[in-house]
């Protein structure tokens, strides 16, 4: 897949996650009045849900040409969740030290994070399997 096409795909699929954090971080944080970092972790794992399954079998996809397997693929997306999260929580934490508001402080952790996630996820995660990997096997 050409690289445009699966930057616009990830942009969408990006955009469908950062909703789904973003408005249920608003839901759990605002209307429900969880704590700060509770609210973040749940919509931030929620969103994770939504971005690994879309951008697995949408954005990136590589029909069997993955050089990882779905299990492989999982547990590294699930560790750079994990590595983002604990960013997230601390970036947040910090940003509300500061003075900033809730709601703002998680916009602005979430543009930090997604702009690493692009390179990461493309080349090690959901990368495609290369001629010389086709013919070991």
């Amino acid at each position: 897949m050409r690289h445009g096409k699966s930057l616009s795909r990830f942009l969408r699929v990006g955009l469908a996650a950062a909703a789904t954090d973003y408005l249920l971080f608003y839901v759990l944080y605002k209307e429900l009045g969880l704590p700060l970092i509770v609210a973040n972790s749940i919509s931030f794992l929620a969103g994770f849900v939504v971005s690994f399954s879309l951008n697995r079998w949408w954005a990136f996809n590589k029909g069997s040409e993955y050089r990882l397997r779905l299990r492989a693929q999982m547990g590294f997306y699930s560790g750079l969740a994990a590595i983002n999260l604990m960013f997230s929580n601390a970036l947040i934490g910090y940003l509300r030290l500061l003075g900033v508001e809730g709601m703002l402080s998680k916009l602005t952790t979430m543009i930090f994070i997604a702009g690493w996630n692009y390179l990461i996820l493309k080349m090690f995660v959901f990368s495609e399997n290369s001629k010389e990997d086709r013919n070991l096997t």
